[in-house]
This record gives C-alpha cells, structure tokens and sequence, in this order.
C-alpha cells in the first residue's frame, strides 16, 4: 500500500508540472494520456501474482494501460480540435 501511494503522489506531482495543451507547447493530452495509463496499469498490474508472474502482469498491465490512455488522450485531443475550429474559423 506505501509503494501505491508513493507511486501515485510521484504521479500527479510529475502531472502537476506538464503545461495544458499540445500545439506546440506543454505534452498533449495524448501523451498525458499514455503517461497517466502506464503508471496506473503498472500499479494495478502489481496487485496480482508472485515473482516472474507479478513482473508479467505488471508489463501487461503498463502496455495496456498505457494504450488505453493515449487512446482517451487523442479523442480528447480531437474533441480540442474541433472545439477550437468551430470558435475560430479561418475565412
């Protein structure tokens, strides 16, 4: 439980410094995304099995969560996108 919460405040703290937005300033919300996924299906991922099998599913559940994230990330993205299109069109 120490090493969860340990993980987690490390988390939002590096979190806590990432500018808002992609275009070219600060980590997109893709990458934000993938970054928050990996480290949150690593400690879950940690929570099963023993030994070799705990470093497996600890790999699994980084790569897993790590997609899940970057894909919620990059719909966000596109949702901005849009969003910020439809306030300022171009003429």
């Amino acid at each position: 439980m120490r090493k969860v919460l340990l993980v987690a405040a490390l988390t939002l703290s590096l979190a806590a410094c990432a500018q808002p937005g992609g275009g070219g300033y600060g980590i997109s919300k893709q990458t934000g995304g993938a970054v928050l996924g990996g480290v949150g299906g690593a400690v879950a991922g940690a929570q099963f099995g023993k030994g070799k099998g705990q470093l497996a599913t600890t790999a699994l559940g980084t790569l897993l969560g790590a997609f899940v994230g970057s894909e919620a990330g990059a719909s966000m993205d596109r949702a901005d996108s849009m969003y910020y299109q439809q306030q300022y069109p171009r003429y």
